[in-house]
C-alpha cells in the first residue's frame, strides 16, 4: 500500500466514524427513555457510576490479559523484563494510555451527569458505551 492509499482509507474512516457516530447518537437518543423531572444530584452522580461499569469492565479485562501472558515466562518478574515480547510491549502501552483516558472520561461523566440538565441524562449511557467503543477501536 503506499501513502496515499493509507490516506484515503484513514479519510474514509473517519467520514464513516463521524457519520456513524452521528446516527448511533441520534437514534439512541430517539429510542432510550427520557427522563421526565429534575433528579438529586445523589441521583444523577449515581446514575454516573453506573454507566460507568462497562468501561471499567473492558479495562479490567484489559489487565487480566496482560497478566495472563505474564504466567510462566520471564516478565512474570517485572524488575527482571517489562515484557517479553512485541506484543505484550504494545499491550503495555494500550493498557496504560487506556488507564489515563479512563480516568479522565470518569471525572468528565461525573461532572456531567451534576451539571447538565435533567432532560439531556438519557446522554450518559450513550456516552459511556459507545465513545468508549469509538475510543478503543481508534486506538487498535
Amino acid at each position: 500500500m503506499t501513502q496515499e492509499s493509507d490516506n484515503r482509507t484513514v479519510k474514509m474512516g473517519m467520514l464513516l466514524g463521524f457519520v456513524g457516530t452521528i446516527v448511533v447518537f441520534v437514534s439512541f437518543y430517539s429510542f432510550l427513555p427520557q427522563v421526565a423531572e429534575e433528579v438529586v444530584v445523589v441521583e444523577r452522580l449515581k446514575l454516573a457510576i453506573m454507566c460507568l461499569v462497562f468501561p471499567v469492565a473492558l479495562f479490567f479485562l484489559m489487565i487480566v490479559r496482560i497478566g495472563s501472558q505474564r504466567y510462566g515466562n520471564p516478565s512474570a518478574d517485572p524488575t527482571k523484563c517489562e515484557a517479553n515480547t512485541e506484543g505484550m510491549k504494545v499491550d503495555l502501552r494500550v493498557l496504560s494510555n487506556t488507564h489515563e483516558q479512563l480516568m479522565i472520561f470518569a471525572i468528565n461523566i461525573l461532572a456531567l451527569s451534576v451539571l447538565i440538565p435533567y432532560q439531556l441524562l438519557s446522554l450518559l449511557p450513550i456516552f459511556c458505551c459507545w465513545s468508549r467503543h469509538v475510543l478503543d477501536r481508534l486506538q487498535a
